[in-house]
């Protein structure tokens, strides 16, 4: 049942991640996580970090669903809006037939 495994990722995520991190369900299938970071390079190590949560139990059998996850930085001061629009877009091009988006 996809409702269930949609629940049981977002608390396996929330498990994972500080409190002052936000994850919000954007969409039917669609997640964002957003969390400080004070440099780009641990962004990458944090996406890392949930990419292997999902390969831990009960989601070692990940490979029977299509995610997508990406990661993108706010640059310039950008305001939240513009973030969002701009991972989206990427997210969009890189494969609309996936059902489930972290970003």
């Amino acid at each position: 049942d996809c409702e269930k495994y949609l629940h049981d990722f977002s608390f396996c995520i929330k498990k994972h991640i500080r409190q002052s991190d936000m994850l919000v369900r954007w969409d039917k299938k669609i997640f964002m996580l957003a969390y400080l970071i004070d440099n780009e390079d641990n962004a990458m190590t944090f996406s890392q970090k949930l990419l292997g949560v999902m390969k831990e139990e009960p989601f070692e059998n990940i490979s029977s669903f299509n995610m997508r996850l990406g990661t993108t930085i706010q640059v310039n001061n950008e305001e939240i809006d513009d973030i969002i629009s701009r991972a989206e877009t990427a997210l969009n091009r890189s494969s609309a037939s996936s059902p489930l988006i972290l970003l």
